[in-house]
């Protein structure tokens, strides 16, 4: 009895981890570029950066894991020097932007943000 018991918690906990065998946690390559691109705000007009777009993010809140409700398109890239980030944030709806609080390590739960995470 205690053996059927074990063996059935045994495979639960093997079918566990099949199962999010096939979620795998996103991640990003950096792309080499060949000259540093130009700190103007201008991304899309800067052809260092080509089509290498990252897109397709979903949100943290209001619920978590659907899909982003506006586009974000993020490059990233670097030289021998530095690693670059560019972000487009797009807003259907530019002029209800609110800035909560444009402070250095504010918190970024009253609005929407954007998170950038290295490890």
């Amino acid at each position: 009895m205690i053996s059927r018991a074990l063996s059935r918690s045994v495979l639960v906990i093997a079918l566990s981890f099949l199962s999010l065998q096939g979620l795998a946690e996103p991640s990003a390559d950096a792309v080499r570029l060949s000259n540093a691109p130009l700190i103007d705000g201008d991304v899309l007009g800067d052809g260092v950066w080509g089509k290498r777009a990252l897109s397709g993010f979903w949100q943290q809140r209001p619920v978590e894991g659907a899909p982003a409700t506006q586009q974000t398109d993020v490059y990233i890239g670097y030289t021998d020097t530095a690693l670059y980030i560019a972000v487009i944030a797009y807003d259907d709806d530019p002029e209800g932007i609110i800035v909560a609080d444009s402070r250095r390590d504010a918190s970024l739960d009253n609005g929407d943000s954007f998170s950038f995470i290295i490890d």
